[in-house]
This record gives structure tokens, C-alpha cells and sequence, in this order.
């Protein structure tokens, strides 16, 4: 399934790298431990960025995106005051970067995504319960079954956001392309670039490493490197 093209998400820029997908522009946001939420803040209208804590969802069986918040956060007011509060989040990834003959050609391999919708206040307490597994399990698959139940009292005071998605797109760059004209003595082509998770520190020396933390820091950071030297030269 893909997002429609509309006005507000298409590409107009190297369209070929345009992507609307969902399992292109979702496994971005997944692959994303951050995303930056953008909103005209409440009251003064001045815009905003934040960097949040998101995972994609399913609960009303359309896909969403969740948003971890404080309920301090100018996100939580602007939900209080709006009954809908347009945003738009986005996520990116670095997979290389490419060195042109001349310095005016060089580039980045990239995955990019942008969600255009409307963020509400999750005030149900199941889809919250859903929202909260869905981002843990997101960071650390297995993290929710595996770790302590969670105090009731606690989650009160933790802010969930729903955004329904209005419009989606992707952008997706690989590959070396045109280096130019060769010049004898300048080094021309792509260094892979990609994100590692180092080796998990225990809270005590006497504490095992469950295997779904030791799994997670082996494919994860396989993946991202597997992929990161494939499109490097694609």
C-alpha cells in the first residue's frame, strides 16, 4: 500500500528518489530511535521543533504514529487548547557519503520521511498501554514482556500522542552516481556510514545479559551496516 501523492507530500526535487510506500516511509520511522515533531506553538503561534520519542502503530487498524511527550511539553498544550494540532515529524538516516571529483558534487546516501497529520491526546487507557509497548518493543524488541511491569501512577504523569496521518512520503537516496571527470591523485567514491549499538553495560557486574538484548546489539547494527555498504555502490 502506498500514500497517495498530494500536494503536500509530493517530491519535487530528483523525483526518481521519491517514495510513498508504506513499508519504505514506516521502516524509516522505525529504524528512528528520534524524530523531530514541527507545530506552531500554542498562544504566540511561533514554530517549534522537538526532538520525541515516536513508533509506528496500528490500534484503530489505519497506521499511526505515537509520540512520547511530558506533560509539561509545549506539545501537551497545544493538544489541550487545539482539538486537533497540525504537526509534521520528521525522520532521517545518513548510509554514506559520496566524494565527487570536485567538491560542488559531493553527497549523502540518505533515508528521509515526512508525516504531515493531526496529533491528539491519547486518552484511552488500553491504546495508551498499546502506544507505550509498541515504542519499547520499537527501541528493544521483546523490552516490554521482559522488564518490570510499569506503575500505574507513573504512567499518568506520561504524555501519548497520536498522530493520524494525512499524507506521507519518502525520499531515498544510494548508489555513487556521476563523480565527475577523473582527476589523477584525487580520491573519488563513497565511505559507508552507519550506526553501531557498543556492547550492553549491566547495572551490576554480577548481572546477565539477556539474549534479547545481546540479539538486538548483534541485528541491529548488522542490518544498518549490511545496508549501509550495499547502496554505497548500487
Amino acid at each position: 500500500m502506498s500514500y497517495p501523492q498530494t500536494k503536500q507530500n509530493s517530491i519535487r526535487v530528483y523525483k526518481k528518489r521519491a517514495r510513498y510506500d508504506y513499508e519504505t516511509v514506516h521502516g524509516i520511522f522505525e529504524d528512528s530511535y528520534v524524530v523531530h515533531v514541527a507545530f506552531q506553538r500554542p498562544g504566540d503561534g511561533q514554530l517549534e521543533n522537538q526532538p520525541m520519542v515516536s513508533a509506528m502503530g496500528y490500534y484503530l487498524e489505519e497506521p499511526c504514529l505515537y509520540i512520547h511527550g511530558n506533560a509539561a511539553s509545549m506539545l501537551a498544550k497545544g493538544t489541550k487548547e487545539e482539538a486537533a494540532l497540525p504537526v509534521c515529524v520528521t525522520a532521517s538516516h545518513v548510509d554514506g557519503i559520496i566524494f565527487t571529483y570536485t567538491p560542488n558534487g559531493h553527497a549523502l546516501n540518505y533515508r528521509s520521511a515526512v508525516i504531515h497529520g493531526n496529533a491528539q491526546l491519547v486518552k484511552d487507557a488500553d491504546e495508551k498501554d498499546y502506544a507505550l509497548k509498541q515504542m519499547f518493543d520499537q527501541m528493544l524488541p521483546g523490552r516490554w514482556d521482559n522488564s518490570a511491569p510499569v506503575d500505574p501512577n507513573a504512567v499518568k504523569h506520561v504524555h501519548v500522542f497520536r498522530v493520524t496521518i494525512e499524507s506521507a512520503s519518502a525520499k531515498v537516496r544510494t548508489g555513487m552516481g556521476d563523480l565527475g571527470t577523473p582527476v589523477p591523485g584525487v580520491f573519488a567514491g563513497s565511505i559507508p556510514y552507519f550506526g553501531s549499538l557498543g556492547e550492553p553495560v549491566a547495572a551490576t557486574p554480577d548481572m546477565e545479559i539477556p539474549s534479547h538484548i545481546s540479539d538486538l546489539v548483534e541485528t541491529r547494527s548488522r542490518k544498518w551496516k549490511e545496508y549501509a555498504e550495499k547502496v554505497s555502490h548500487d
